[in-house]
């Protein structure tokens, strides 16, 4: 694998999607534009399904714009726009739980999104947000025992990201029976020689997948798979030059006292490292935040745990 000229071509894609100022201004406009409809909508559930997935969409946006800022070396800016999108993609997530508990139909919830909660969790670890984190390993037990399979989603991911947010919340780590690559990081959790390498390998996985997710799985991963349909956690464009998930884990051995080796990796360098290392509290708020969490009587992140506990 060539890191250089993919992690290259992966800056490339974050700023050619940067150039494109007028299409994004206009989906924000949009966007904005359907949340406002939502206020006098008359059917409920259709005004809440329009601004889960506004909210979501500008979540996304406001990744991709972190990631840009971040590569033209605006650090202050990046972490802006990183709490933003965590703000309205945590926003999204009570949205759809609080229609689905309203509706009795909590488990279909379980048959999509799995992407999503695993990102949802790993900023929850890099600003600390326990109620969040919880909320989101609970919702990856029940996808767990309703969808088992995640569709052509990446279940190997969603098993690693588990067992970061139990570490994280001082919970027993499952190794599990398969032989993936993200097992090994558990499987040589105390072994020094071994880590290091696991740690490497999920890096190079991260950049193959946000390269070309069917040309790196067929190669490198399953040769025999036929893949028609499969979504990589690294698909968002803010997502492909920045490996969070290694970054949570880089946060909760070093929380813990453990050893963390020397990587040469391009995606692990300075400045990701400190700016992952020293991002602020997530205390974001705005006019559109401000008015939807006033009028619609979401769900809190507490009140929705408490009531999802059951379904496990």
């Amino acid at each position: 694998m060539n890191r250089e000229k993919i992690y290259n071509q992966l800056k490339k894609n974050v700023q050619d999607w940067n150039l494109d100022e007028e299409r994004y201004h206009n989906s924000l406009i949009q966007h904005k534009n359907d949340i406002e409809a939502a206020f006098i909508e008359e059917e409920q559930a259709l005004a809440w399904a329009s601004l889960r997935t506004s909210f979501e969409s500008m979540g996304g946006g406001s990744l991709c714009e972190a990631a840009s800022a971040f590569l033209v070396g605006d650090f202050e800016m990046a972490k802006k726009h990183l709490i933003k999108s965590f703000a309205y993609e945590r926003l999204a997530l009570r949205i759809i739980l609080t229609l689905r508990l309203n509706q009795d139909n909590f488990t279909t919830l379980f048959t999509y999104n799995v992407n999503e909660i695993c990102y949802l969790a790993v900023l929850s670890i890099l600003f600390d947000n326990h109620s969040m984190l919880r909320l989101c390993n609970t919702i990856l037990d029940l996808v767990e025992k309703y969808d088992s399979q995640g569709g052509f989603q990446d279940m190997a991911y969603k098993r690693f990201i588990q067992n970061l947010t139990r570490v994280y919340l001082n919970e027993e780590f499952k190794l599990e029976a398969q032989n993936d690559l993200y097992n090994t990081i558990f499987q040589t959790w105390e072994d020094e020689v071994y880590f290091s390498g696991a740690v490497d390998s999920i890096l190079d996985y991260h950049l193959g997948m946000a390269c070309d997710t069917k040309k790196y799985y067929k190669e490198q991963i399953k040769p025999s798979v036929k893949i028609t349909g499969y979504e990589s956690p690294f698909d968002n464009i803010g997502l492909k030059t920045m490996p969070y998930e290694v970054a949570a884990l880089y946060k909760i051995r070093k929380n813990n006292g453990l050893y963390w080796p020397i990587i040469d990796h391009v995606l692990w360098q300075s400045p990701f490292i400190e700016f992952t290392e020293n991002l602020p509290k997530d205390e974001y708020n705005d006019n559109l935040l401000e008015k939807v969490n006033n009028y619609y009587p979401f769900e809190t992140e507490s009140e929705i745990l408490e009531k999802v506990g059951g379904f496990i």
